[in-house]
């Protein structure tokens, strides 16, 4: 067995994940969030051992508190295509930062161009055992996500004008009080307009709605 190869073998699988992000959070905190600023600033990761490529807002409008800007109740969007089918995910993220007894986030209630819709949230990260087993004075921390139907935020981004800047959202919890978030629409934008022009370069399933024309026109 060559032993020197070793090192630059796992070197090589290391830097295979490609992770592309165009403007930096503070770009964007500067001033208003818009689609195109939005679409810059899309973090997008690609592993050739996945089946489907992450385009993520999570450094569109981040959410922060402190000196050292941790986050801090943030809200953001992850998008999984499928890099065979060009099948499309997307995903709501959130955390909560509070004190006191664990609330247990377990739904959320979001705004649609009726009624609200209601969708169970999944708990992918938190600290129960640790907020609780002191006092509460400690900092809780839950992580949740949502999945989103691609054709309700397609709507969502092309209702411009007739709709509110944000999109509102309602996480309902077992124990305490709910929780309101809001996504920028320009930030759904953004993530839509980041999808088609990934799949529009890939020769992917062709996308149906403005935002993949204009997409389509952006990489000529």
């Amino acid at each position: 067995m060559n032993t020197e190869a070793a090192p630059k073998r796992w070197l090589w699988r290391a830097a295979a994940v490609a992770v592309l992000a165009a403007a930096p959070a503070a770009a964007l905190a500067a001033g208003k969030v818009t689609p195109e600023r939005a679409q810059q600033a899309i973090v997008t990761v690609e592993d050739p051992l996945e089946q489907e490529t992450t385009l993520s807002t999570k450094r569109v409008a981040p959410s922060t508190r402190g000196v050292f800007r941790t986050p801090h109740n943030d809200t953001y969007l992850h998008a999984y295509v499928h890099r065979g089918t060009g099948k499309v995910r997307f995903e709501v993220r959130q955390s909560f930062n509070y004190v006191g007894g664990y609330r247990h986030y377990e739904a959320v209630n979001y705004e649609t161009a009726g009624l609200p819709a209601t969708a169970k949230v999944r708990l992918i990260d938190g600290n129960k055992e640790h907020c609780q087993a002191v006092e509460f004075s400690m900092t809780c921390l839950e992580k949740v996500v949502f999945e989103v139907d691609e054709a309700a935020l397609r709507q969502i981004a092309e209702a411009a004008g007739e709709l509110p800047d944000a999109w509102e959202l309602k996480f309902k919890a077992t124990y305490g009080e709910d929780h309101r978030a809001t996504l920028p629409t320009a930030e759904i934008k953004g993530l839509l307009r980041a999808v088609d022009v990934y799949r529009v370069a890939r020769n992917l399933h062709a996308p149906h709605s403005e935002l993949a024309l204009n997409a389509a026109e952006a990489t000529r």
